[in-house]
């Protein structure tokens, strides 16, 4: 049995559970029958009899008398058998584990109380000690607060060694916390922060450790504890030999790389609480403040960042791989706000929900300036990572940040992942990149500047993009039905366990769909795996449904043939939008996720995502001097802005307008035309119409036609003054023939008199 899984076990037997109002009715009694039965057929050694009951009871939502039962019922010796049986058993039996962890609640966000359990280690009473020990475990990374500020104790050795042990078996989720302690101006915290760091053997820990190694100005003994510490990690970890040989600024970097991409070796996502700590040197202690889980790996990668060039100002990696976290940040918090917004407006969420979310990224806000203060040489090294990275919106992002720093000189050089993104496989990056380039106004060719003009076509007539998230383990599999989802019109990404399933899903919460395998649904997530021990959270599905960011996304699920998904229907019921088996045909597919893709919520996320896009592209096409870039092939984008005339919002109609002005296609002619003299369009619409016909009479030197002239006259004699005005201009610069600018001038001047 894995330490994490003994410790669990001693915490159900420890903790006081406190007695609270249960479900009542046909809820508690089917659960009740459900986990007796599941219990009872593992007794008798039918595990996979076992294992179905029990995960059908536990998908039923109950509060937390729950633990208090399964305690009562399960008995701490049941869960030992199921855990050293392996398989999917251990991993039920994880989750009723987890589960008892909330107890520890009362005294976890209390400081006095967790002090008093600190204290407690004072003592030569192993029964003492070792309930303390056990308590302030699972507080978590909270009582690091308390356990750090007395590693330094010069008063008791017994509390100074018991303090150091208990932090030695929280493991991973004091790292964080012990790393910050070397910044103490004690000498004997610094000191035991390096013994604590060795006994764990966390890799997290070698930045902060090396950098004391190599501080000149630091005391002997505890540059010989960091070095010591520094061994004895590496010893521990052979697999890691991109850390071997490398300075401090350098691990900062690897290290600040992996949670950025939210690597399992440094990104433990499963704990109950997100602190970030670090270490005040006005009170030469530890501080925390809580962060929403999906923005943790940025904050530390943030961080990790900014210690590299504390060290060397000049560090490029350093200074590119910022610039991506940061607007990683600003992008996370803004899709978080957004889909906070949506569902408090459709009632899904409470006002107190979307303020606890507004809180805490309120501060995360600022990354986007930080993610633009990097310069132009590390927002194109930045691009030229996220590309790699394939990382579309943090790609997205830079493109837009180099409109306000590049030029278009640097295309050919220092720029050329620029002009590579006009190529990317996502089009929401080429979108961006064409967008950026168009912006920036190129007088010199350059690779792939043909794109600029083809994407901004592209994305000016976008009408939908629908994200599908598929996590499937096999290869091939995952391959055949991306290439399935991709046939009906779909955007896809994959993951190939749960893992990066919930990873992905939270990274940045885009999916209007997740396909997901049932086995990898209902398997429960472990962050990482050191010396055996796993840290283990609840089933992908239940994560997926416990995050804001992640509830609303509807999730299909799939299995190998028809009698698998008859098994999984039993278990998930209706907490799944659809099942689907793996080798259905396109036609299949689609008659399954159409009615989830027309729903208002679903619908409404990827048409908000078009619209931004043709918004974006119709506008920057409408600032465009044709006389003034080397861009020969802009009529190309015109067909898209006359399609994007119909049917679409207005604000889209307006800047389509100004595109076609700016083109100066006269093929646009009769489709401004027939917009202006549409009493029934806004007249802000129409507006935009007779100044896109005026722009277009002036570049061209067409002749109007007759329903040209119609329109103009329409315009000219309409109630509002300001499009009389707009239209003025428009006749004004019309190549009109003797007959038809009397036409026009008599339908006015009757007007008039009117």
């Amino acid at each position: 049995m894995s330490a994490r899984a003994l410790r669990s076990l001693l915490v159900l037997s420890v903790l006081a559970v406190g007695s609270t109002a249960f479900a009542q009715g046909a809820d508690e009694e089917a659960f009740k029958t459900l986990f007796r039965d599941g219990i009872e057929e593992f007794k008798r050694g039918n595990v996979e009899e076992a294992y179905q009951k029990l995960e059908q009871a536990l998908r039923i939502k109950v509060d937390d008398r729950l633990v208090l039962y399964m305690r009562d019922e399960a008995q701490a010796a049941v869960l030992q058998r199921m855990l050293m049986a392996g398989g999917k058993i251990r991993e039920t039996a994880l989750r009723i584990l987890e589960l008892a962890k909330g107890k520890a609640e009362d005294y976890k966000r209390d400081h006095d109380e967790r002090e008093k359990l600190v204290l407690a280690l004072d003592s030569n009473d192993f029964t003492q000690v070792t309930e303390a020990d056990l308590k302030l475990q699972a507080c978590g990374t909270w009582a690091c607060d308390n356990l750090v500020a007395h590693l330094g104790d010069a008063k008791s050795e017994t509390l100074r060694t018991n303090v150091i042990v208990c932090l030695t078996r929280m493991r991973d989720e004091a790292t964080l916390a012990v790393n910050e302690a070397l910044s103490s101006s004690d000498k004997l915290t610094k000191q035991n922060a390096c013994v604590v760091l060795g006994n764990m053997g966390d890799i997290r820990g070698l930045g902060e450790l090396r950098r004391v190694a190599e501080d000149g100005s630091e005391d002997a003994e505890v540059k010989a504890a960091a070095t010591r510490a520094i061994d004895r990690i590496m010893a521990a970890h052979p697999e890691e030999q991109a850390l071997v040989g490398k300075v401090a600024k350098e691990t900062y970097v690897i290290l600040a790389e992996r949670w950025y991409r939210s690597h399992p070796s440094v990104m433990h996502y499963m704990f109950g609480n997100y602190v970030v700590w670090r270490w005040s040197p006005s009170a030469n202690a530890l501080v925390g403040r809580e962060v929403p889980p999906f923005a943790m790996n940025e904050e530390l990668a943030e961080e990790a960042c900014h210690d590299a060039i504390q060290l060397d100002n000049a560090y490029e990696a350093a200074w590119a791989l910022l610039c991506c976290v940061s607007m990683a940040q600003f992008e996370e918090a803004n899709v978080a706000k957004e889909d906070a917004e949506h569902q408090f407006s459709m009632g899904w969420i409470s006002a107190e929900d979307k303020d606890r979310l507004m809180k805490e990224i309120e501060t995360i806000h600022q990354a986007e300036f930080l993610g633009q203060m990097v310069g132009t040489n590390a927002l194109y090294a930045g691009l030229a990572k996220s590309l790699a990275d394939d990382s579309a919106e943090v790609s997205v992002l830079i493109c837009h940040a180099i409109k306000n720093t590049g030029k278009w000189e640097e295309l050919t050089g220092i720029g050329a992942p620029l002009a590579e993104a006009l190529m990317n496989a996502d089009k929401r990056v080429r979108y961006a990149a064409a967008m950026t380039i168009a912006a920036l106004r190129p007088k010199q060719s350059f690779t792939n500047w043909e794109a600029v003009v083809t994407n901004l076509a592209d994305a000016a007539a976008e009408q939908a993009v629908r994200v599908v998230l598929i996590i499937e383990g096999d290869d091939n599999t995952r391959h055949q039905m991306a290439e399935v989802f991709r046939s009906i019109g779909c955007y896809v990404t994959e993951a190939p366990d749960a893992k990066r399933g919930i990873m992905k899903a939270k990274e940045f919460p885009n999916a209007d769909l997740i396909v997901c395998d049932g086995t990898i649904l209902q398997t429960v997530v472990f962050s990482v795996n050191i010396l055996g021990k796993n840290q283990a959270e609840t089933s992908v599905l239940d994560s997926l449904q416990q995050d804001l960011r992640t509830k609303r996304i509807p999730v299909i699920l799939t299995a190998g043939d028809a009698a698998e998904l008859d098994k999984w229907k039993a278990i998930f019921k209706d907490e799944v939008k659809g099942y689907l088996v793996k080798s259905e045909t396109a036609a299949a597919v689609k008659s399954t996720v159409d009615p989830i893709f027309a729903d208002e919520p679903t619908l409404s996320r990827s048409k908000r995502r078009a619209e931004q896009s043709a918004l974006a592209a119709n506008e920057t096409l409408s600032r465009i001097t044709i006389q003034d870039t080397i861009f020969t092939n802009y009529a190309s984008a015109v067909p898209s802005c006359i399609q994007a005339l119909d049917g679409r919002i207005d604000p889209i109609r307006i800047a389509a307008c100004a595109a076609l002005g700016a083109l100066g296609d006269a093929s646009a002619n009769d489709a401004l035309s027939k917009l202006l003299s549409d009493g029934t369009t806004p007249v802000e619409v129409r507006i935009a119409a007779a100044l896109g016909l005026a722009r277009i009479f002036q570049q061209s030197g067409a002749s109007p036609g007759e329903d040209h002239v119609k329109a103009l006259v329409a315009g000219i004699t309409d109630a509002d003054v300001n499009l009389n005005r707009a239209t003025s201009k428009a006749i004004g610069a019309a190549k009109l023939s003797a007959e038809q600018r009397a036409q026009i001038f008599a339908a006015e001047r009757l007007h008039q008199m009117k």
